[in-house]
């Protein structure tokens, strides 16, 4: 009875596996290919148009039994890179890279695939409270609702590819902030404001790295000129009367 119900199991997955619907490229390869229930599996290439304001884009990469797994490429409408995702049990993991019509970094992504059977976690988080340096830890058992968290570094950029604000995030919850901000005539950092948190309560509990140098009140050009006038000495000139 334990054996037919094996032999019947084994088959049952074998015909799932097998092709119902398939498209080739180029090459030969077989595309968005779906089993005979109708499961997507193998390679894929799905176009996404665009949508409420939203650009549409090009997704490459494989599922597993209707499941996105590995690495997946966007791209573009027009066929310019888009982006990177990695996914495990079709959920996004690790980390994801965007960019925008120029080539450059708009932000990065890190993801924690859940499997269902997994309620709870335990991790080690930073004590600020005790120590604002991060240096000591502590154990907090964290519950987990969702099938992906955010957990790791993010980041944000500019248009012109410099990190405009940084978050770390562990099984979703916020455990530190960076917002960086730049002079526009010297493109150099004019602050740096970091804020950390206790993943348990979600409240700020202490603050690190802030910097804000003075930003010059007069305009630059009448900064270096004064600079270049600096140290040299004023001619006096006479106009020919002869005061009292």
């Amino acid at each position: 009875m334990k054996l037919a119900t094996l032999l019947l199991l084994l088959f049952a997955l074998r015909a799932d596996a097998q092709k119902a619907t398939y498209a080739l490229n180029a090459k030969g390869d077989t595309l968005n290919m779906t089993t005979t229930k109708g499961l997507k599996q193998g390679k894929w290439i799905e176009r996404i148009e665009d949508n409420m304001g939203e650009p549409g884009y090009q997704a490459e990469g494989k599922y597993k039994l209707n499941e996105r797994e590995g690495k997946w490429l966007l791209y573009s409408l027009m066929g310019d890179p888009a982006g990177e995702e990695n996914y495990s049990y079709g959920q996004k993991n690790g980390k994801q890279i965007y960019y925008n019509i120029r080539g450059n970094l708009t932000h990065e992504e890190s993801w924690k695939a859940i499997t269902p059977d997994n309620m709870y976690d335990t991790v080690t988080v930073p004590d600020w409270k005790k120590d604002p340096s991060g240096y000591t830890t502590k154990l907090v058992v964290v519950k987990l609702m969702g099938n992906a968290l955010r957990h790791g570094k993010w980041s944000y950029y500019d248009d012109n590819g410099r990190l405009i604000r940084a978050e770390t995030y562990i099984l979703d919850k916020l455990s530190e902030t960076t917002v960086i901000a730049y002079d526009p005539s010297t493109n150099k950092v004019i602050s740096k404001e970091q804020l950390r948190y206790d993943i348990e309560t979600g409240k700020a509990v202490a603050k690190a790295g802030y910097e804000r140098p003075k930003v010059p009140t007069k305009p630059k050009e009448v900064l270096e000129f004064e600079k270049l006038k600096k140290g040299k000495k004023t001619k006096k000139f006479t106009d020919g009367s002869t005061g009292n």
